[in-house]
């Protein structure tokens, strides 16, 4: 049920329509800046900043999952944080701005049976956040660096984002959302992995 569109589309999106009315998700895949509280994703032309994102999308009706897996994403969540939403990030603050891994294991949960905590044959987004919180921290520590990145969920609609979800308000409303291909349009979880997973190659490529 969750429709994906572009940067192009949400800019530009009719929020009245039956389409735009539709449950949505956005994954964001590549670079964030952050100069103080001016945290923007990184695009050809001008950048999204969380304002702008927040305007374009203040008359959606249907459910959100926002997932923004670029470093500084932080400040995401204040700004988009509302009922029926979930949002999701790398960081935990604007300060965070080393590369973030959390994109990487964000994609690969949806095939990762350690992921599926309760069994079910079905990836929720909060087991999918959990799974990919879970790896990242367990990079860092098999590493032995500091981890400067901490990923944040909020989906209560306070504003204020949750790393440990069992220690916080956070995490009940995730916990009932699917990215399952159950009606049409829909992104079936497979399918989202691999289009990640090459989200992600391309920003490597981008770099070298």
């Amino acid at each position: 049920f969750f429709k994906q569109k572009t940067a192009y589309e949400i800019r530009n999106c009719d929020w009245s329509s039956d389409v735009c009315s539709s449950d949505l998700l956005i994954v964001f895949i590549g670079h964030g800046t952050a100069r103080g509280e001016d945290v923007r994703f990184n695009l050809p032309g001008p950048d999204l900043d969380a304002v702008r994102l927040a305007e374009h999308l203040e008359d959606l009706q249907g459910r959100l999952v926002l997932v923004n897996t670029s470093s500084s994403s932080a400040a995401f969540i204040p700004m988009l944080s509302a009922p029926n939403r979930i949002i999701i990030t790398a960081s935990a603050s604007a300060r965070e701005h080393e590369f973030a891994h959390f994109g990487s294991f964000f994609s690969e949960s949806f095939a990762a049976a350690a992921a599926d905590r309760d069994k079910n044959g079905r990836i929720s987004v909060l087991e999918a956040f959990e799974y990919s919180r879970r790896e990242v921290t367990q990079r860092y520590a098999e590493a032995k660096l500091l981890q400067t990145e901490h990923p944040l969920l909020d989906d209560n609609g306070d504003g204020r984002g949750t790393l440990e979800i069992a220690k916080g308000e956070d995490g009940g409303f995730a916990r009932e959302v699917y990215l399952d291909a159950s009606e049409s349009g829909a992104v079936a979880p497979a399918q989202l992995r691999l289009r990640l997973e090459a989200r992600r190659i391309v920003t490597q490529i981008d770099e070298l």
